[in-house]
């Protein structure tokens, strides 16, 4: 029931994607900026009120206030709800928190900094569970990616010019242009098995505005925790990837964006 689940609840969202992405060949800038907005709201609002749903998408024009609110299911009322920072909205199970995924984060005591109370107040809806296990889940390392490059963008605007969330309508994570004008393009891979992943890693695509001079898969930290072979496993099994993509772990890859800002700086 559950793997049915995820696929009939994440059509919804597929289906605005579409209708995105048709809008994208002929209002291309409008298109990307209400996916980004849409995208952005789910990951950071496990739990909505109709309020911010309507505060955030009154003015889109290609999705709807009920087009978001149909990705959403009612809570009761009086009733706590949890959520954790790094893995979404929390189930009570055997007087235990339980995570949507265990592999990405399975420690839910209610005294941690990232694990939130949140009020069943009149109004309060939460994500259905395949748009949590789709959507939001992938998209938490995502953003907090973008926030760390964006911060960089903000010290060294003239080195690194633009952090892109999401281009093209989602064809990868993040679009960085650099002060000598070179293009990075950065995938982000959350997968427990490098394996797995090594099976779905192929050339991240490359047209028109989505071109690019280095391409960059990126594996948050939790997953080199795991297991430390994590990237040699990868680099090894991914026979479909070309000698140029680079595997990085989040925080090298911050680190190498910090050495090539530094670089630029120094007029090299």
């Amino acid at each position: 029931m559950k793997v049915q689940q995820i696929a009939l609840e994440n059509f919804q969202f597929l289906r605005l994607l579409d209708k995105l992405q048709q809008a994208n060949e002929q209002d291309a800038e409008r298109s990307q900026r209400e996916y980004v907005l849409l995208r952005q709201f789910l990951i950071t609002n496990p739990y909505a009120t109709l309020g911010q749903l309507r505060n955030t998408f009154s003015q889109t024009r290609y999705i709807s206030i009920d087009d978001v609110g149909e990705l959403y299911e009612d809570c009761k009322q009086n009733e706590s709800y949890w959520c954790c920072d790094r893995c979404g909205p929390l189930i009570k199970k055997h007087g235990h928190l339980r995570g949507i995924k265990p592999s990405v984060c399975n420690d839910h005591r209610k005294n941690l900094s990232y694990v939130r109370r949140i009020s069943g107040k009149q109004g309060l809806r939460r994500l259905k569970f395949g748009i949590h296990w789709r959507v939001c889940l992938p998209g938490i390392p995502e953003i907090r990616l973008f926030h760390a490059l964006e911060k960089l963008h903000k010290q060294q605007p003239k080195y690194l010019c633009e952090v892109q969330l999401w281009p093209g309508i989602d064809r990868y994570d993040l679009q960085l242009r650099f002060g000598d004008g070179s293009v990075w393009a950065v995938d982000i891979k959350d997968y427990r098995n490098p394996y797995d992943l090594a099976l779905q890693l192929k050339p991240i695509f490359e047209e028109g505005d989505l071109r690019y001079d280095e391409s960059f898969y990126v594996i948050p930290n939790h997953r080199l925790h795991q297991r430390q072979d994590y990237i040699e496993i990868l680099r090894e099994e991914a026979t479909g990837l070309q000698k140029s993509t680079h595997l990085f772990s989040d925080t090298a890859f911050e680190e190498r964006v910090s050495a090539k800002i530094m670089h630029l700086s120094k007029g090299k």
